[in-house]
């Protein structure tokens, strides 16, 4: 693709294509050459800023740990590969080494860290805080609760999720999750002799 022009509109010459100086950067134009320059703005912006990492990045905490149970509730059931963008390698290796083992073998061990968010047996809308901050990660708390017996609330249940600043250090990624009948994600599927 020739983008030459766009150096000669930047820098302050002729756009040889329009035939007006600047329109393609920037300027109201509706010549084909400026749609063309929004086009390809468009498309360089989405290869730059996939919109999948976008829509699970949050910069709270809590709203980090709250999107990944709304979008990745069945992260343990079923290989997806857009769970890299959002979990550290850590953790991801581990899902990994799960999905294997469910591949060999239809019950492998079983793990179910929460209900997901279309269980009806929720009792209300679980709460996501952070109950500890340290400056490599943070612990974020889910609290929820089952439904009871005569349609009132069971026993507080919890999961807490570690989660670490990604690279970029805007994100949040998940590190581990930890349940009190099924400890550590991380633990439980860790490499033999790691």
């Amino acid at each position: 693709m020739n983008v030459g022009w766009l150096r000669a509109a930047d820098a302050g010459k002729p756009c040889g294509p329009c035939g007006s100086w600047g329109a393609p950067l920037g300027g109201a134009s509706t010549s084909p050459s400026g749609v063309g320059v929004r086009v390809l703005a468009l498309l360089i912006s989405a290869a730059l800023f996939p919109a999948d990492s976008l829509a699970d990045c949050a910069i709270d905490a809590p709203a980090a740990a709250r999107q990944f149970w709304e979008s990745h509730s069945h992260f343990y059931e079923r290989a997806d590969p857009t769970l890299r963008a959002v979990t550290t390698p850590g953790f991801y290796a581990a899902v990994e080494r799960e999905w294997s083992c469910i591949g060999k073998s239809a019950s492998c061990v079983a793990y179910q860290p929460w209900p997901h968010p279309d269980d009806v047996n929720i009792a209300g809308h679980p709460t996501f805080y952070v109950s500890l901050e340290r400056p490599d990660h943070v612990l974020v708390s889910m609290n929820y609760a089952f439904r009871g017996s005569y349609g009132g609330r069971g026993p507080q249940q919890f999961v807490i999720m570690t989660l670490t600043q990604g690279l970029d250090g805007r994100c949040w990624l998940l590190d581990d999750l930890v349940t009190d009948r099924q400890g550590s994600f991380r633990e439980r599927f860790q490499r033999p002799g790691s």
